[in-house]
């Protein structure tokens, strides 16, 4: 049988699934954020069902990003329109975590350089409300989706956030961040982080 399977790639002592992620991996180191690469499986149960999911990345809040953020992560744009049992799962667990489907750093790149905040759908997949519901047993429950959000950077502090069109201004950071509708999804911190992610050689 024929078959073809994403290269495994190593980088800064972790061992990721395809080069896409390892990309993203060097993306998110380059901005000093922090991240966990698979961190933990969870068990969704829903009525007799039960489904388990590992997602890609986990950004936990930190200094210098301003939430928890999972990201599962595809090979492209075109594979962001996920299976029906990708999704099934993914959606289930947004009901309970803050996660996003992103594709490859070449589309996110293409995306910020021609479209600038236009045709979310294509740059961000999937993202929970910020709305506070609890299900039967007391658990916080995200109910609603949402696409278009993007990396961005506070212009005052320096900050991080993953907001909608990438607008900086929405980031909980600091006092003098005072809520105007400036995207800075394309700052000089970010787009060179994006560029080293895209042009790094990995080697054997």
């Amino acid at each position: 049988m024929n078959t073809i399977t994403a290269i495994e790639t190593a980088f800064n002592g972790v061992k990721y699934r395809s080069r896409n992620e390892a990309r993203w991996g060097i993306f998110l180191s380059c901005l000093g954020i922090e991240f966990e690469y698979e961190p933990e499986g969870y068990e969704i149960k829903i009525e007799d069902e039960t489904i388990r999911y590992l997602p890609d990345f986990f950004i936990p809040k930190s200094d210098r990003f301003c939430q928890d953020l999972y990201l599962e992560i595809k090979p492209s744009n075109t594979d962001i329109i996920i299976s029906d049992y990708d999704e099934k799962k993914v959606v289930l667990f947004a009901r309970y975590k803050p996660i996003t489907i992103l594709g490859s750093i070449n589309d996110y790149i293409a995306n910020i350089t021609q479209l600038c905040g236009v045709d979310g759908g294509k740059y961000s997949y999937l993202w929970p409300s910020e709305e506070d519901q609890t299900d039967a047993s007391g658990n916080k429950v995200y109910i609603c989706g949402d696409c278009g959000y993007l990396f961005c950077e506070c212009e005052h502090c320096g900050r991080f956030g993953f907001q909608f069109d990438g607008r900086s201004e929405r980031i909980k950071c600091c006092a003098r961040n005072n809520g105007h509708k400036v995207p800075n999804f394309d700052s000089k911190v970010i787009m060179k982080a994006l560029e080293i992610a895209r042009a790094h050689r990995f080697w054997k």
